[in-house]
Order: C-alpha cells, then sequence, then structure tokens
C-alpha cells in the first residue's frame, strides 16, 4: 500500500498533521517510536499542569481562611499526585488513539527514518518495515539537553521526563536553567515543600520575558523560600549515595538530593538520512519556508525539529498547514500572533514584541497599564496579584504586543492573540462589550489607558 501522507513523530505536530491529511481525503500513516501524543503529552505540557493544578490547590488552601473556609491537617501524597497525572495522560492518549481509529490513520510503532525518497523505514527490536509515501512529513521533535559537567543519570541528575516518575519527592532540588520548564518546576516542587534553588546562567531568569516581569518573578520566587542565583554557571558536578553536588564557575558549592537539568532542548534531527537525501540544514535544524517544505521535494518537517518556536500548539499549526500543502491545499504558516504561557504563580502570557525589542527597533507606540487589584472579579478570587501591559502603535493604533502577569494568563492571551491576527486598532477593541465581573475587563482597560481613557484608573494621560 502506498500512503498519500507518512509521518515521522506522533506529538502535536506529527498527530495533527496526521488528522488534518486524514480529513483533507488522505491515506495517512504516522510512525512513532514511543508513545502518540509525543513528549507534550506524555513528559512535558500536560503532565506538569496537572502538577501545577495540584500545586494551585495547595495555594488556595493556605489561603483558604480569607473566604471563611477552615482547612486543616493539608497534607500531600506525591504518589497519588504522581498517580492522577498518569490518569489524566492516559484518558487523553486513548481519545488520540480513538481518533486515530475514526479517521482509518494506520501507526507504526518503532523508530522511523527516510530510506530514500518515497520510502519511510521503521525499525523495531524484531522487525523492519518500509513504508511507501507520497508525501513525507518530518515532525520528530526534541528531546532534553544535558551538559558535561551535569550528565542526566536518571536517579540523581534527571530531566523533565525522570522528575516526573520520581519515587518520593524530593526534600532538596536544584534546577539548572531558569528558562520557563526550569521555573514552572520549581513553582511546582516548592509548593509542595521541596527546598529548590534554580542556578540560572544568564543574568535573569525566564529570559524570554520583558525585564520587569523577570524580575517580579524573581522576587516572588525569592519571597516563597525559593533561592535564585543568576549570572553563574556550572563547572562541575558529584553524586552521592544521598545527593549532587555541584561547583560554581565562582567556586561557590551546592548540594541537594537530586538536581534537574533544564537548560533546553536538543533537536531529534539525528538518524533520519537528512544529508543523503539533500535536505538544507541550518544551525542543525531543518530549513522549512512558510509552507512547512524542506529543501528536498515532497518532504515537510514540523515542530521543535525546525528551530522555530518550541511551543506545541505553534507545531499543531505548522503540523496541519504541512498537512495541507501536501494534500495539494494551498496554506501557509503565520507566525505575527504567536501566544505563550508560562504555568506558574501569578501565570505569564504573552504575545507580540515587547518594549525593549521596540525601543531597539526605534518604533513608536505607546503603553497601556491596568492592575489586578483595580478588578472586581481578581480581588473577588483573591487574585489581585498581577497587571496587564499592552503595547499599541503610536501609527495605526493597532496592537504590538500584550503582556500579563496574573492569574488565568495563559486564558485571556487568547483575546489578545485574536486582536493582533485580526489587526483590531485601539477604538475597535474598547468598542466591543466585556462582561462584568471578569477579568477580561483587565485587558479592555490596559487598552484604554493606552490612550489615557481607563474607567477604573486615576488620571488621564496627555
Amino acid at each position: 500500500m502506498t500512503y498519500d501522507i507518512c509521518i515521522i513523530g506522533g506529538g502535536p505536530g506529527g498527530y495533527s498533521a496526521a488528522i488534518r491529511g486524514a480529513q483533507l481525503g488522505g491515506k495517512v500513516a504516522l510512525v512513532e517510536k514511543e508513545s502518540l501524543g509525543g513528549t507534550c503529552l506524555n513528559h512535558g505540557c500536560i503532565p506538569t499542569k496537572n502538577l501545577f493544578a495540584a500545586s494551585e490547590l495547595l495555594r488556595k488552601l493556605d489561603h483558604a481562611a480569607s473566604f471563611g473556609i477552615k482547612a486543616q491537617n493539608v497534607s500531600f501524597d506525591f504518589s497519588a499526585a504522581l498517580n492522577g497525572k498518569d490518569e489524566v495522560v492516559e484518558h487523553l492518549k486513548k481519545g488520540l488513539h480513538k481518533l486515530f481509529q475514526t479517521h482509518k490513520i494506520d501507526i507504526f510503532n518503532g523508530k522511523g527514518s527516510i530510506e530514500e525518497k518515497g520510502k519511510i523505514r521503521v525499525d523495531t527490536p524484531t522487525q523492519v518495515t518500509v513504508i511507501d509515501a507520497k508525501k513525507i512529513i518530518i515532525a520528530s521533535g526534541s528531546e532534553a539537553a544535558d551538559i558535561p559537567p551535569l550528565r542526566i543519570d536518571g536517579r540523581n541528575v534527571v530531566g523533565n521526563r525522570e522528575i516526573l516518575r520520581l519515587p518520593e519527592k524530593p526534600e532538596s532540588l536544584i534546577i539548572v536553567g531558569g528558562g520557563v520548564i526550569g521555573c514552572e518546576f520549581a513553582n511546582i516542587f516548592s509548593r509542595i515543600g521541596t527546598k529548590v534553588t534554580i542556578v540560572e546562567q544568564l543574568d535573569k531568569i525566564l529570559p524570554e520575558c520583558e525585564r520587569e516581569i523577570s524580575r517580579l518573578v524573581q522576587k516572588r520566587f525569592e519571597e516563597r523560600g525559593i533561592g535564585v542565583q543568576t549570572g553563574k554557571a556550572v563547572v562541575n558536578s558529584e553524586t552521592g549515595e544521598i545527593g549532587v553536588k555541584i561547583t560554581l564557575a565562582d567556586g561557590s558549592k551546592l548540594s541537594a538530593e537530586k538536581v534537574l537539568v533544564a537548560i533546553g532542548r536538543r533537536l531529534n534531527n539525528f538518524d533520519l538520512n537528512l544529508e543523503e537525501l539533500g535536505i538544507e540544514l541550518e544551525s542543525g535544524a531543518i530549513k522549512v519556508n512558510d509552507r512547512m517544505e524542506t529543501s528536498c521535494p515532497d518532504i515537510y518537517a514540523v515542530g521543535d525539529v525546525t528551530g522555530g518556536w518550541a511551543l506545541a500548539h505553534v507545531a499543531a499549526q505548522e503540523g496541519k498547514v504541512a498537512a495541507a500543502n501536501a494534500m495539494k491545499n494551498g496554506s501557509v504558516m503565520d507566525y505575527s500572533a504567536v501566544p505563550a504561557a508560562i504555568f506558574i504563580h501569578p501565570e505569564i502570557a504573552s504575545v507580540g514584541k515587547g518594549e525593549e525589542a521596540l525601543k531597539e527597533a526605534g518604533t513608536p507606540y505607546m503603553v497601556g497599564r491596568f492592575p489586578y487589584i483595580a478588578n472586581g472579579k481578581a480581588l473577588s478570587m483573591g487574585e489581585e496579584d498581577g497587571f496587564v501591559k499592552v503595547i499599541v502603535s503610536r501609527e495605526t493604533k493597532k496592537t504590538l504586543g500584550v503582556h500579563i502577569f496574573g492569574a488565568h494568563a495563559s486564558d485571556l492571551i487568547a483575546e489578545a492573540t485574536l486582536a493582533m491576527k485580526a489587526g483590531c486598532t485601539v477604538e475597535e477593541i474598547v468598542d466591543t462589550i466585556h462582561a462584568h465581573p471578569t477579568l477580561s475587563e483587565i485587558l479592555l482597560e490596559s487598552w484604554e489607558d493606552a490612550e489615557g481613557m481607563a474607567i477604573h484608573k486615576a488620571g488621564r494621560k496627555g
């Protein structure tokens, strides 16, 4: 049998491509060496958000008295929480498998590689299968990277996979890497009672965020007892029977029961036969155009392996674009409004440009801000910590960027993303009625504030 599309990799990019290809009438196969859903579903986005929800429930119970609720003798069962996380993952995996059955998508379990154009080899411990396909989509993703002083051993030095399978909660944890993954795990483990220290080589944690948000996060972490050491590189480590000791570049030493390496991701582009196929790479990533086509005709690539946005929702969209083009339904990828969210407390979400980038580019802009503490819904929820900042073009009055630090930021960013995608002006947004009392009113008043017209903020600009 010859398939219309064969996809290598079953993460969000891969399975979205498979389903979209089938929806468009294609006969589709997908090759996955582990579990359908990839890192996101099995070892990343979903299991960590389940544990984040547990940590948030603990935080809310700590403040239950302010709502007249007496929560006594509250304890946390790490093993039960991990079991609950596994149940969520299994439920979603079953749902994916049912979708594949509905769309008659064939799954081949094994390690995929491209033997030659139009032929995908699938290796398992017991056999080799060759699949014929008119089009190929590479969605092989990425895996946790480590560094010579700290090699992941799965026991004392762990990555994002291993930390989600620990037999018991560590009493102390050093997190090397203060990016999104490192900060999300720091938030979770400190909340459940682990003593956490973050070590970051750069001069700030969350370098992808606005500097004021990065500083606020560090302040909030330190108030909670999370140690944060920036501008520090790890030069050596020693593993003992009961823990790990690391040495930093300045000669100082830190020790903990476990070390989590969260320095970034390594692309899974090896053993795919890319060079022999003439597929062009750029800094190790597969180079693609806005149709997700590689330099080799009829071969596409999506997700982390392309070296672009390392976000599951971007990979999913790229997968749909690639599948549409593979089925000759022309589609292009638009990165003009890509939202990102960080699941800590308070949540962080953003879309578009930040002030630093706009200043560097010399772009004239206006800023509107509104605090959570001035919003009725936020106060009623006990979630007054945070703010929304919108950045608007002085010339077109369209939104250039939105940055949220506060409760439900990951949900609120959708409105900002749609506003940017649709090219809405400030006038069009503020003329749109927002329900009361809701957190969405913070966004409304931030856009109003860009022109000095926020109802619940004292003073008027200009």
